[in-house]
């Protein structure tokens, strides 16, 4: 048994007052903690909400540079680009470039500031400021009032203290110092390893979708074509490369160390996600149609595939668009590192080195296959991509699914004896006196298995809304996009005379080239078959009474439409997935719904068109 302790009346009230003063307070404090916390949860949700209505909502974002869009107040026309990347890791280790830019740009619309976008950029301070502005043809240029970076959409902002004149033209100049990082993009390190003895680093690029901002300040969108003049400093044993042709170099000494300087003549008007920037010490298999490449492979004769075939593709395009190839020389290069399967840069176009290069002793026929198609689908975009270009990347669909059904066009004729693609039996027209014959159609796995990714249910509609949140642009490009976009031309093609669509196919590039080539895309409509021509959609049914309304017939060629371009196409553009359509042979009934492998799939996505 336990001892037990006594206590008088006094001592025992007193104990009992402190418990419970103790305990009242420990209850305020409690109180007071628990209302703290929901206030700060509340300012927390409050913020959080604040920060994502932009992105959820169409509610409008307080300033324009919160915006992810650049505003259209600012045309650019021309860039001076200088680059010097360090190939040696600097005192801290890191592997460091640094650079120039001066932009010459014109002012479309009254505004009193400059925004530009510039991403993960040390910049200097000019005169107080992150960038020096000045005006030509005698303008006198608004003073700077201050400036400043945003992070989240990736903007350098100047505010002046008066208005750009409309019409005039200005040049912003900066300069910056960034990380040639190995996570590759934009202007980034590479590192191979040769006869396993030593460990070489090159530079290279990667700028689609958003990253040509991570290099140098630009107006970094495919709308926003310009003339960029590069000049690059590198170290005279390597090479320097970009997308136009050398111009000529000089030898100087910068920083202590003797170096080459290589200027590189004005590139095409052009969009910045196509820039290349390349430093390396790879050799080259011949001049003007070039395939770059690590020397063991150069010398074991895996880049003369890749030569042979460029030449013939090249010179098919240019039949099939009748429009010349539009630059003076086509750099091909082999990366040890790179991401995507290959970027159609113009005119220095990198590719992995498995899709680029072909050992006649070792690699397989399906290796053969994969060079020759994916060397295709890449000139392809030299006229479709390029040329002629998207304007906002929800459009992505027409361009990838463009250069996916071309390429088999183009290694078809490069490789004749292997059927990549087959002609179907000719069909018979309305009036049973015609035969259509129709165009290739390619006969490849990665098309046969579009089904099945359109049928598992998360999917999305091939051409989606345009994006807003910087973080979405560069989901854009998923398989279906390349294979949805292929199957539209490919399943269209029944309905479509081939001769036509090469008809009207080089009209629409030769307007391009002669604009300079603009940004194209759908018009307000969604009439996307104003690019591929398809507004000679011809069903074989007889034609209605001469006097169709402007509504039903689309008719540039004469041919008759029973419904607008719009209402055909919009539902597989605009709808995710493909239907399955099942006919009651009883009642003549038809009915169609979603075809999903999976019934029990939900698909959440609305649609109008149901």
């Amino acid at each position: 048994m336990g001892n037990v302790y006594h206590v008088n009346k006094k001592v025992g009230l007193a104990l009992l007052v402190a418990a419970a003063a103790a305990l009242a307070t420990i209850i305020a404090l409690s109180v007071a903690y628990n209302n703290e916390k929901s206030k700060n949860r509340g300012a927390g949700a409050a913020s959080a909400s604040s920060a994502s209505t932009p992105l959820l909502t169409s509610v409008t974002p307080k300033h324009p540079w919160d915006h992810y869009r650049l505003p259209s107040a600012l045309l650019p026309l021309s860039y001076s680009v200088m680059l010097w990347p360090r190939l040696e890791p600097d005192e801290d280790g890191l592997y460091v470039f640094t650079g120039h830019s001066l932009v010459i740009f014109t002012c479309m619309e009254e505004t009193d500031l400059v925004i530009i976008h510039s991403n993960k950029l040390n910049l200097t301070t000019l005169s107080g400021h992150h960038a020096k502005l000045q005006g030509l043809d005698r303008v006198s240029p608004p003073a700077i009032e201050r400036s400043w970076l945003v992070e989240k959409t990736q903007f350098l902002v100047l505010q002046l203290k008066s208005r750009l004149l409309v019409g005039a033209s200005y040049t912003l100049y900066t300069e910056f110092r960034g990380e040639l990082a190995d996570d590759l993009q934009g202007f980034y390190r590479s590192e191979y390893t040769e006869d396993g003895v030593k460990k070489t680093i090159i530079a290279t690029s990667q700028m689609q979708a958003t990253h040509a901002r991570k290099t140098f300040p630009c107006f970094d969108e495919p709308a926003m074509k310009a003339v960029f003049n590069v000049t690059i400093i590198h170290d005279q044993a390597f090479t320097a490369l970009s997308n136009s042709r050398k111009g000529g170099h000089s030898n100087k000494d910068l920083d202590g160390r003797r170096v080459t300087e290589t200027f590189f003549v004005p590139t095409k008007k052009m969009s910045s996600y196509l820039l290349a920037f390349i430093v390396t010490d790879f050799d080259v298999h011949r001049l003007q149609l070039r395939i770059w490449a690590r020397r063991n492979a150069i010398q074991a004769n895996q880049g003369a595939y890749a030569l042979e075939v460029t030449g013939k593709i090249l010179r098919f395009y240019e039949q099939y668009f009748r429009v010349k190839y539009p630059l003076s020389k086509s750099d091909q290069i082999a990366l040890p590192d790179f991401h995507a399967g290959a970027m159609e840069n113009w005119g220095l176009i990198t590719y992995r080195e498995t899709a680029l290069l072909y050992d006649p002793v070792s690699s397989s026929v399906g290796n053969k296959e994969r060079v020759v198609t994916v060397i295709a689908h890449e000139l392809a975009h030299m006229w479709f991509g390029n040329l002629v270009t998207l304007k906002w990347w929800n459009d992505l669909w027409l361009n990838e699914g463009f250069a996916s059904y071309v390429e088999y066009l183009g290694a078809d004729f490069a490789e004749p004896t292997w059927n990549i693609v087959r002609t179907p039996s000719p069909s018979t027209s309305w009036n049973q006196s015609e035969l259509v014959k129709l165009g290739p159609v390619p006969m490849n796995s990665r098309l046969v298995h579009l089904p099945r990714c359109s049928a598992e249910g998360p999917d999305h509609p091939v051409r989606r809304a345009p994006c807003v949140r910087r973080g979405r642009v560069g989901v854009l490009t998923p398989a279906v996009l390349c294979r949805g976009g292929s199957q539209q031309p490919r399943s269209d093609q029944r309905d479509v005379r081939l001769h036509l669509l090469q008809k009207v196919l080089p009209e629409h590039v030769c307007v391009q080239e002669r604009g300079g080539g603009q940004p194209v895309g759908p018009p307000p409509a969604g009439q996307w078959l104003q690019i591929l021509a398809l507004t000679h959609l011809q069903h074989l049914h007889p034609p209605p009474p001469p006097t169709p309304s402007p509504q039903a017939a689309e008719n540039t060629a004469g041919l008759y439409i029973p419904r607008t371009v719009h209402d055909i196409m919009d539902r597989w553009t605009l709808q995710m997935g493909f239907p399955v359509v099942t006919v009651d042979t009883q009642t003549g009934r038809v009915s169609q719904k979603h075809f999903l492998l999976d019934p029990e799939s939900v698909v959440e996505r609305p649609s109008k068109f149901k």
